[in-house]
């Protein structure tokens, strides 16, 4: 829930895959980077999404761990 809560670091992870054009990934501890949490509670993909071959925007999935 508290990545959630940080609009900031959703769109920082948006932003990322629109950027790159492809499939960004944080499993686990990767996501310690945006949200400060002793243990890891969930995973994030990042895949963006094209229109005419141009990068329209990205589309997240949150994953619990458990």
């Amino acid at each position: 829930m508290a990545l959630f809560e940080n609009e900031s670091s959703l769109h920082t992870i948006l932003s990322d895959a629109q950027r790159t054009g492809h499939l960004i990934r944080y499993v686990g501890d990767d996501l310690n980077h945006f949200i400060k949490i002793k243990q890891p509670i969930a995973s994030c993909l990042a895949l963006p999404y094209f229109i005419h071959q141009n990068t329209a925007g990205a589309l997240g999935i949150l994953i619990p761990m458990r």
